[in-house]
């Protein structure tokens, strides 16, 4: 059909301040323009992106560089001036080696995020206020913006953080909101564990994955996970000097300083 396809190269969008927000030597994808003037609606069957580099940044007054765009796109927020929204269906998103950069301006001004660490003190821990993943791939669908910040199912999803934290596959239905992130019927395989079934993490605001340990509460069923304290340490440094490799089954409650278990059945090694 006419007007069903596109192939995009060198696609290129930038922020309101003329910042990067996404680079893509190419980019494919096939869509329906039927509904555009009818109901103001385009749908996207399938998107792909491959070796792309997406930039997304919090400055100093805590703005987010893509909210003007999440704004559009939100059919729930009421239309300003004169002009009908477009509404977007995105059925699925394909990733192939992404690049992502995050960089939270408002921490390294406030100094919670300890911005004068060196290289060599970073790695082996996560900065959530300076995340560089690259070899991102996935396959996305069922994808929802209208009651969430995001809502998809994952499949085949993997990533290499510059701390050294891998995701070797990552398959689940994810739900991400401004305070929780929630996974659900996930099997998530990391450098040296194997978390399945559910993981609900709640949060004031992304920042608090800073002290993960105090400010992140944990709700999580089990079941045959396999947990090394290597992992956990990318997000706790401080229990880094802590080592265990346990395989356990029930359900965690509560923050890491002070979980909580029920119905645990626990299995270390020999």
């Amino acid at each position: 059909e006419p007007f069903s396809s596109l192939h995009i190269g060198k696609l290129y969008i930038s922020d309101q301040s003329g910042d990067t927000i996404l680079f893509a030597p190419r980019m494919e994808a096939r869509f329906d323009l039927a509904q555009l003037f009818a109901q103001q609606k385009i749908t996207i069957y399938d998107a792909s992106l491959s070796e792309a580099s997406f930039h997304l940044r919090t400055d100093e007054a805590g703005q987010n560089n893509i909210m003007f765009l999440i704004d559009y796109f939100s059919a729930d927020k009421a239309d300003q001036g004169t002009k009908r929204k477009i509404n977007l269906d995105l059925r699925r998103v394909r990733l192939r080696e992404i690049t992502f950069s995050y960089l939270n301006q408002k921490t390294r001004v406030s100094g919670s995020n300890n911005s004068d660490r060196t290289e060599n003190e970073r790695q082996g821990q996560i900065d959530f206020g300076d995340i560089h993943a690259s070899r991102i791939s996935g396959d996305f669908t069922e994808i929802d913006f209208k009651g969430h910040l995001a809502k998809a199912s994952i499949a085949g999803f993997s990533l290499t953080e510059k701390s050294g934290f891998r995701i070797a596959r990552l398959d689940a239905t994810a739900i991400v909101d401004t305070g929780s992130i929630e996974l659900r019927a996930m099997d998530l395989q990391t450098n040296r564990s194997r978390i399945r079934d559910y993981l609900l993490l709640s949060f004031a605001d992304f920042a608090s994955f800073d002290d993960f340990i105090n400010k992140v509460s944990v709700q999580a069923n089990l079941d045959q996970a396999s947990i090394h304290s290597d992992d956990i340490a990318y997000f706790a440094p401080a229990l880094r000097q802590i080592f265990f490799d346990v395989d356990i089954s029930g359900t965690l409650s509560g923050k890491v300083n002070a979980i909580q278990g029920r119905h645990i059945d626990l299995r270390t090694g020999e």
